[in-house]
Parts: structure tokens; C-alpha cells; sequence
């Protein structure tokens, strides 16, 4: 079967996995495990976990937030797919499970190798924002992720210290 070339030019593009290293595939393996994730200067302060599905199918996806207890407290979860429609990761997740709210968007690399979540946050009330986590490899070779909103002038961090957060994979 021979594959039409925006496939494989797909397939050819690196993304960021966890060694630091760029790969070569496009189906967020990079992403799967269990990561510590803070900002440079601080303790880890929240966790995100991505694990394989059946056969591969889809990513589950949950991000909780630690307490200074260090106990973890759900803020989203739900599942990314591969649309192949299109070729891009969709995803939908809930957020702080009990309010209505939720997030959707696209996972996609963008031509300088950054894997880029855009998000469509619907709050319980049903008012729209949106946002964008960037997962890429500093020039340590480190996975850093950073969080950002769109404000009126822009991308802007959504927290202090969102920007270039180091990922630490859990063994």
C-alpha cells in the first residue's frame, strides 16, 4: 500500500521524547509515562500522566495538581485520538471533574519540532477561553512544557513560572 505523501511526510517530522532527543514518529509515544512537572527553580507541582489505550488507539490523559501536602488533586482527564481525517491528535478532557467544564482542541507539531496542545476551555457557565500547552526539548536536551492563554496582546503565561517547565519522568 503506498502511502500518500503529506502521511509520510508526517511520519518523517521529530518531536521532542523523553530522553531529551528528538524522534521521529508522530503518535505522542514521547508523552507516555508519568511525569513531575514544575517550574525550573521549584518542587514539582503538578503530575501528568499519559497511558496507552487498547492496541495503541487513543492516549489517556490526566493531569492533577499537588497540594503542599504533596497529595494530588484531579484538574483534567480525558482521551487524545488520532483523527485520520486529518492526521492530527484530537482530544477532548474533562476539567475539574463536577464543574461542566471542559477542554478540546488539536495536538500538532508546528515546523520548529514544538508539539503544540491547543485548547478550547468551555467553563461550567459556558464562557470560551483559550489556551495552548507547548511541549519541546530545552537546550539541555530537557522535556520542558509551557502553559500559556491568549490575552489581548498575545500568548501570555497562564501562572507564574508556566513558561519552560522541566518534565521528570517517574520510574
Amino acid at each position: 500500500m503506498k502511502l500518500p505523501g503529506f502521511i509520510i511526510a508526517l511520519l518523517s517530522m521529530s518531536i521532542p521524547n523523553a530522553a531529551g532527543a528528538c524522534a521521529t514518529d508522530d503518535n505522542l509515544e514521547f508523552l507516555v509515562g508519568e511525569w513531575m512537572t514544575g517550574a525550573k527553580t521549584e518542587a514539582p507541582s503538578i503530575v501528568q500522566k499519559y497511558q496507552w489505550g487498547p492496541a495503541q488507539s487513543y492516549i489517556w490523559a490526566q493531569t492533577s495538581i499537588l497540594d503542599p501536602n504533596g497529595d494530588e488533586h484531579l484538574h483534567f482527564v480525558g482521551m487524545i485520538v488520532v483523527n485520520r481525517a486529518t492526521a492530527v491528535h484530537d482530544y477532548l478532557f474533562v476539567v475539574e471533574p463536577g464543574t461542566g467544564a471542559h477542554e478540546k482542541g488539536r495536538i500538532i507539531r508546528e515546523n520548529d519540532g514544538v508539539v503544540v496542545r491547543s485548547v478550547r476551555l468551555v467553563d461550567g457557565a459556558g464562557k470560551e477561553s483559550e489556551f495552548r500547552q507547548r511541549f519541546e526539548c530545552d537546550k539541555d536536551g530537557a522535556l520542558t512544557t509551557s502553559l500559556e492563554r491568549r490575552a489581548s496582546d498575545g500568548w501570555t503565561p497562564t501562572f507564574p513560572g508556566s513558561i519552560g517547565m522541566i518534565m521528570t519522568k517517574r520510574a
